[in-house]
């Protein structure tokens, strides 16, 4: 019988008892009200746990002259090894070839060709900050030119309004490029071009040891002695984001610290994995 908090029957002595019927309907009711609830937590919980996007600089190469591509926490590589420079901001991955500028999205779709002399690395009102033949603009993401290349200085959009300079003119401009104000300051670096320091722990503590077996080195969860990651590697690198970066003689590779294998060793530069 269904009680109240404190352990009272919801039914009074004089009160008819519930047939069995509307037992068992209640019990189905529950059982589905139940069924209902994991099915929203399971289907919510990837949501939760994948939300932010891991990610980190590859290359086949360790040397001065590397070739950069983007690996995700899925072991997919979602840019190309083959550019000179990769910068990154708010999912979106700004690469440099032979002196040009593009960007990938963080699924790996080359949005904006290798045709501009710069770009913005960060994104606002969905509008690229990029520069041709001496003078800056703004394209969609989609390529397409929004806001012509006219300007010698140009910012991103901060509430609706972006900083630029123009034959000597200072100014501020509204998303379709027209004036909303003349201005007297003086600006000439971006705000959104400063990258903020990262402080970068070393997530490795007692629940989670580096374990030596025969020379070689895995990662055991000390409560449980659950193998994290198997005794076969060389060196385990930093543990960042809830990844773990591992070495084979001179290549790298890495794991979730749930014991995913990202990618076996075969990366001669892998950096840590950031995540936005």
């Amino acid at each position: 019988m269904a009680s109240e908090p404190g352990g009272h029957s919801n039914y009074s002595r004089t009160a008819p008892m519930p047939s069995l019927a509307a037992i068992a309907l209640n019990i189905h009711k529950i059982t589905s009200m139940r069924f209902i609830i994991i099915s929203i937590l399971f289907l919510t919980y990837p949501l939760y746990n994948f939300g932010q996007n891991h990610w980190a600089y590859v290359s086949l190469d360790s040397g001065k002259n590397k070739k950069l591509g983007i690996l995700s926490e899925t072991g997919k590589l979602i840019v190309p090894m083959k550019y000179d420079f990769i910068g990154s901001g708010t999912g979106f991955y700004f690469v440099k070839q032979k002196q040009m500028w593009g960007c990938y999205n963080k699924i790996g779709e080359n949005i904006i060709p290798l045709e501009y002399e710069d770009i913005g690395f960060q994104i606002s009102n969905n509008l690229v900050r990029v520069k041709k033949n001496g003078k800056w603009g703004f394209v969609d993401l989609q390529n397409n030119i929004k806001i012509q290349f006219q300007f010698d200085f140009l910012c991103n959009f901060d509430d609706g309004k972006a900083y630029a300079k123009k034959d000597g003119k200072k100014y501020y401009i509204n998303t379709q490029g027209g004036i909303i104000t003349e201005t007297n300051k003086d600006e000439n670096f971006c705000s959104e071009d400063g990258r903020p320091v990262a402080d970068i722990n070393n997530q490795f503590n007692d629940s989670i040891l580096i374990i030596e077996r025969k020379e070689k080195y895995g990662v055991v969860e000390s409560k449980t002695n659950k193998v994290i990651i198997p005794f076969k590697y060389d060196e385990i690198g930093l543990y960042y984001n809830n990844i773990i970066l591992v070495r084979s003689k001179d290549k790298w590779g890495a794991y979730t610290d749930s014991g995913r294998l990202i990618s076996e060793p075969k990366y001669s530069y892998l950096e840590i994995f950031w995540a936005d």
